[in-house]
């Protein structure tokens, strides 16, 4: 089974720092799909969304926003 790394909170956190997928996968220099790839495993390991994707930037969930604060 998947378990969360110290990375993934990480990424999460940069994330949210950030505000875009393509803006993160710069920043840590990793492609952008696996960027999305990884976001797609820790929401499935949560079971919950973590980031509402709009055009502009990504938006915390209300259940974003408690794995957020684990994650600090």
């Amino acid at each position: 089974m998947w378990r969360m790394k110290i990375s993934d909170y990480e990424l999460l956190l940069k994330l949210n720092e950030i505000g875009t997928i393509r803006g993160t996968a710069k920043v840590i220099l990793i492609s952008q799909p696996a960027v999305t790839q990884r976001l797609q495993y820790i929401e499935e390991f949560f079971g919950e969304q973590i980031f509402i994707r709009t055009a502009k930037r990504l938006k915390l969930t209300p259940a974003g926003e408690i794995i957020l604060t684990h994650a600090k």
